[in-house]
């Protein structure tokens, strides 16, 4: 629950030493009062309206600039070829699109529910391709922890190999 100052004020004058203000303290509390109900007609005219913040139409909220950062940084630690995964979850996207399309469309005749068939195929095939590529990226991850120390070792000997002979 978010309290505004004009809230907080109403309260003080309600609960706490509300009996012995002056008549500025009144004037603002009075105040306090009006923007109150001005705060709740606006909440009641949203809620008429069908405003809802908390819940885009489709459902998903859109990703921030922050989640998507992190998930970048995310891939790119466990090595995930963040340009494959882009081009699997367009597709994935789009033959999704096409197979609501083609749902919303009540009689179908038996080319229609060949084709239904065949996107929902490939949409199978395309989810299976992106969990393969995640899968290979953690098989890497693992790889590359569980070599660690060694592959700091022999970076630290290749360097001073290198740098001896300049």
């Amino acid at each position: 629950m978010i309290v505004t100052k004009s809230d907080y004020d109403r309260w003080q004058s309600l609960y706490g030493e509300g009996s012995r203000t002056t008549s500025a303290e009144q004037d603002t509390n009075t105040q306090a009062a009006v923007d109150y109900k001005e705060g709740q007609e606006l909440a009641a005219e949203a809620t008429k309206e069908g405003v809802n913040d908390s819940a885009v139409a489709g459902g998903e909220r859109p990703k921030t600039f922050l989640e998507e950062a992190f998930e970048r940084v995310l891939l790119n630690r466990l090595g995930v070829d963040q340009g494959k995964m882009d081009e699997l979850k367009e597709e994935i996207e789009k033959t999704e699109d096409a197979i609501e399309a083609l749902s919303a469309k009540k009689p179908l005749s038996e080319s229609q529910k060949k084709e239904l068939i065949e996107l929902q195929d490939k949409l199978e095939t395309l989810k299976e391709a992106l969990q393969e590529l995640l899968r290979q990226a953690n098989e890497r991850a693992n790889e590359e922890q569980a070599l660690g120390p060694q592959s700091k070792e022999r970076s630290a000997e290749l360097y001073k190999s290198v740098s001896s002979f300049l």
